[in-house]
This record gives structure tokens, sequence and C-alpha cells, in this order.
């Protein structure tokens, strides 16, 4: 009756060198979860998907300090990520969920974006808005990349401000890319051409290469498309 914690750690452990993560997760069910419980938990929760008893969990998991600060901000990084993305159908829900963050999670780059693609299906202006700030205050490719693709209620002026918040990075096969989408999204086919072809010449992409084939699609070559998607089939 004294070996409680005992029984459930063993019990966790065992599951665990199983692979039984779901294991994992009943063994430790129920009781306050010690450092050593926590080790075993996190990453199981993180298998099975329970991002919210995840994140309830995280601050206990800081304190404790068994587990490598890094660790844990991957898996808040998830965890989070994973519990906006549930909530993306609803705008204002959307919006509470992200305000509600700390701080320092809404600063971070690929919560940033993910936020960022989910807002976009319901204030795309709002979302764009979001990135631009997010890039002034750190560059981050992934932050790039959702900014070449989200859609925007005006394409032009969303390749305008796209072209001059990215033009610091001329060299950024990224940075190339995103302003070739945004130009084909503001019809510029010839600028669409120059941007793809300046990232194709820095990074070889299939996306790069399809999105070509569709820029000479619109600009009536059918002979450089082809040899686009057949590059783009080859890469």
């Amino acid at each position: 009756p004294d070996a409680t914690e005992s029984v459930r750690l063993e019990r966790a452990r065992n599951q665990a060198l199983l692979g039984n993560h779901a294991g994992v997760v009943a063994a430790l069910a129920v009781g306050a979860e010690s450092p050593a419980a926590l080790e075993l938990l996190l990453p199981a929760l993180a298998q099975t998907g329970d991002w919210a008893r995840l994140a309830a969990l995280l601050p206990d998991a800081r304190r404790a300090g068994t587990m490598p600060e890094a660790t844990l901000d991957e898996l808040e990084e998830r965890a989070f990520a994973a519990l906006i993305g549930r909530v993306g159908a609803d705008a204002q829900a959307l919006r509470r969920a992200w305000e509600s963050l700390p701080a320092r999670l809404r600063k971070r780059p690929a919560l940033v974006a993910r936020y960022a693609r989910a807002l976009a299906a319901h204030a795309g202006a709002e979302a764009m808005e979001l990135l631009e700030s997010a890039l002034t205050r750190e560059w981050s490719a992934s932050l790039v990349q959702v900014l070449g693709m989200i859609p925007a209620p005006d394409p032009d002026k969303a390749f305008a401000r796209a072209e001059k918040l990215l033009s610091r990075h001329p060299d950024d096969a990224v940075a190339l890319l995103a302003l070739g989408r945004r130009a084909m999204a503001a019809r510029l086919w010839g600028k669409a051409r120059d941007y793809l072809e300046a990232s194709l010449a820095r990074a070889e992409r299939a996306e790069t290469c399809e999105l070509l084939a569709q820029v000479y699609v619109h600009s009536g070559d059918a002979e450089r498309a082809r040899k686009y998607r057949e590059r783009a089939a080859a890469l």
C-alpha cells in the first residue's frame, strides 16, 4: 500500500519499453505527477495527441527541471500549435486562443505561422499584418513561406508590401519564392517569372518549377511550361 507511486512508475516504464504510449498514459492517469512521472508522461501525451493535458502539465515539468528546456520548448510549441489548429473554424475563438498564450509564445515563428494560416481563412489582411510585424522583428523562413501562400483581399497591395519587406534579402531563395507567389496572386506574370527563376537559380525545388510552369501557361508558352513540369517531376 505504501508503494503506489513506485508501482505506477514501474508500470509506465514497462509500457514505454513496449512502445505503448497509451499504456503509459493509463498507468499515470491519476495522482499528483512527480518529476519522474512527468518525464514519462509528457512524451506519451505527445504521441497520443492529448495536447490539452500536455500543455497543462508543462509548467510543472519546467519547475521540476528533470527534462531539457529545449525538449520542453519543442513540446510546448507542438501543443499550442495543435490547440490553435483545433479552433480554426471560428475566428473569435481563434483570436481568444491566441491571446491566451503567454507573450513569449506569441513571438515564436512556428506558432505565428500556424496562427496566421488559420486566421487567413477569416481575416487575410489581419494575417498579413501579423506576419509582416513578426518578420520585422525576426527573420524566419517559415514566416516568409506563409507570407507567400496565404490569400489576401487586395493581391496588388499584398505584393507591393511583401516586395518592400523582403527586398532586404534579395538572395534568399524562400523570399524570392514567396514574392513569386504573391506576384502570381496579383496576376503580375512577368514579375512572377523573374522572382521564381531567381529562386530556382539559388535552390532547386519542385514547387518552384511547378509554379513556373503555371506562369508560362498564362504567358502562352506551352513548351516552357511542359519543360518545367518535367523538371518538377524529376525533382
